[in-house]
C-alpha cells in the first residue's frame, strides 16, 4: 500500500503543478479539477489523522470529500504520503510563468473562501 500511496500522491503533485500554467479558455481560472483514478482504500486513509477546524470530511451517494481551509494541512498530507521532502513538495505549489506573462508567479491558495478538495467520486461496479 505504502508504494501505491507514494505514485498517487505524486501523480496528484504533477497535476497541480502543471496546472498552475493557466490556460486563456479557462472559464475560472482559481479552480481546476485534477482527474486521477486511486484504490478505495487509499482515499479511506486519507482521511485519518486529520481533524477539524481546517480539515473538513463530506459524503454523499457520488462522491467522498476532504476539504482544506488551510494549505499546510494538505501540504503535511501529500509530505507524507510522497515520501518527498518539504522543500520539494513546496515546490509543486508554485511555479513561475514564460510567455506572455514571463516572470509572474502563481501560488496553490487554500482558505476559508477557497477551500483546497479532493474529491473522491463513488462509481457502481
Amino acid at each position: 500500500m505504502g508504494t501505491i500511496m507514494r505514485s498517487e500522491s505524486r501523480l496528484w503533485l504533477e497535476a497541480i503543478h502543471r496546472r498552475l500554467a493557466g490556460r486563456r479558455r479557462v472559464r475560472n481560472p482559481f479552480q481546476s479539477e485534477l482527474s486521477e483514478t486511486c484504490p478505495t482504500r487509499f482515499f479511506a486513509c486519507l482521511t485519518e489523522g486529520f481533524a477539524e477546524p481546517f480539515v473538513s470530511f463530506g459524503a454523499n451517494k457520488k462522491a467522498e470529500t476532504i476539504s482544506f481551509s488551510l494549505l499546510r494541512p494538505a501540504k503535511q498530507l501529500l509530505l507524507i504520503l510522497s515520501g518527498l521532502r518539504e522543500r520539494e513538495v513546496v515546490q509543486y505549489f508554485k511555479r513561475t510563468l514564460t510567455g506572455k506573462k514571463a516572470g509572474s508567479k502563481v501560488y496553490v491558495i487554500a482558505s476559508e473562501e477557497k477551500k483546497m478538495v479532493f474529491v473522491y467520486k463513488l462509481t457502481e461496479g
